[in-house]
């Protein structure tokens, strides 16, 4: 009885509780694949995961250098598959005393996209392996971005001078102002 029980318990570790009714169980798909030299500080870097599982993106946050020999994420983007087997690297040009990225994620249609503090919307393409600038809204290059958050297709963002944006979708940048603080 008691080793049945301890069966019973061992199962019972390998589910977690969302809320009531709804539940996931824990368990290893596939192997880590992360070469021994490569390191990120996770907690100096944005992170952004796909919502359907398939891709983790990072990238760089303010003031923050990576004094690794051969680092990646000084100049560059990390794209990758979530077991690390692949690793694409997009450059990215930018002068980080004056721009850095304050907003990194993935769209609602799995674009991974980087938004500055001065208002340039960066779109990465993993094919080409090149950041495309994308036309962004004058309002945001006066205002400077400070917070960003993604919404669906578009994004929300607190300006330098306290007043909210909602901007719909990216294919369309048109801040609409929804309060100021």
């Amino acid at each position: 009885m008691n080793e049945q029980i301890e069966e019973i318990e061992n199962l019972a570790n390998d589910f977690d509780t969302i809320s009531p009714g709804n539940c996931f169980i824990k368990e290893k798909i596939t192997n880590l694949y992360f070469p021994n030299k490569f390191k990120i500080n996770f907690q100096d870097c944005h992170v952004a995961i796909s919502k359907n599982g398939g891709l983790i993106a990072v990238c760089k946050k303010k003031n923050y250098y990576d004094i690794q020999k051969h680092s990646y994420v000084n100049n560059d983007v990390l794209v990758m598959q979530q077991n690390a087997k692949q690793l694409y690297t997009i450059p990215i040009c930018w002068n980080p005393s004056k721009r850095w990225i304050v907003g990194f994620d993935f769209s609602e249609n799995e674009n991974l996209y980087g938004i500055c503090n001065d208002g340039t919307i960066y779109k990465f393409d993993l094919l080409m392996k090149e950041a495309r600038e994308q036309l962004t809204s004058e309002k945001f290059i006066q205002e400077k971005i400070y917070k960003v958050k993604f919404i669906e297709k578009g994004f929300i963002a607190l300006t330098c001078y306290g007043v909210f944006y909602y901007v719909k979708d990216f294919k369309n940048v048109f801040p609409k102002s929804m309060f100021q603080m």
